[in-house]
């Protein structure tokens, strides 16, 4: 199952990924890239859950 990831800069310029089919599943980072790496990694994954990356054209 793949997932939509947002991605948007806060007030302060952090940069905050989320998806918004799991409650609470946020990642905030300094840059666009370490946000979408953290995603993945946070508490928030369900099985079989897999979470693609885009190119820069995607966007």
């Amino acid at each position: 199952m793949k997932l939509l990831v947002t991605l948007e800069p806060d007030e302060t310029g952090t940069r905050v990924a989320e998806c918004p089919a799991i409650p609470g599943c946020i990642s905030q980072e300094r840059t666009e890239a370490e946000a979408l790496a953290n995603i993945p990694q946070s508490n928030c994954r369900l099985p079989g859950d897999t979470f693609g990356s885009r190119d820069a054209g995607d966007r």
